[in-house]
């Protein structure tokens, strides 16, 4: 009967070590799976931190080959300014020696002109 008395007491402790046994593995299970989620969400965000830097890379070199053009631009307007300032001179002297070539070319014209209109007037 000491047999069947330990056995009674046994089994009492031995079901109470299957529920915590199975409360702890479902534990573990549930701790896993949060686990496996969290992992899933990190690869994800290092995915879209991938795809951003990727964008990001993308947008930058676009950045570059607009400033180096705006760059190009710039020296180019500053090169055509400079040789329209240095060739503005050069105009106004031109612009000058033709006005005076007009007056010069008028002058003799106009005294032409004022005699013929002098001959007309003593011719009637």
């Amino acid at each position: 009967m000491r047999n069947f008395s330990a056995r009674t007491h046994l089994l009492p402790m031995l079901t109470c070590k299957d529920i915590l046994m199975n409360q702890e593995q479902s534990e573990l299970r549930l701790a896993r799976s949060l686990i496996a989620e969290r992992d899933s969400e990190i690869q994800l965000v290092g995915t879209t931190n991938n795809q951003y830097v990727e964008e990001n890379e993308r947008l930058r070199a676009i950045l570059g080959e607009w400033s180096n053009r705006s760059a190009k631009t710039k020296m180019k307007l500053e090169r055509a300014l400079e040789v329209e300032r240095m060739s503005n001179p050069e105009l106004q002297r031109k612009i000058s020696m033709q006005r005076n070539q007009s007056h010069t070319l008028q002058k003799p014209l106009n005294k032409e002109l004022n005699l013929l209109t002098k001959d007309i007037q003593y011719s009637s």
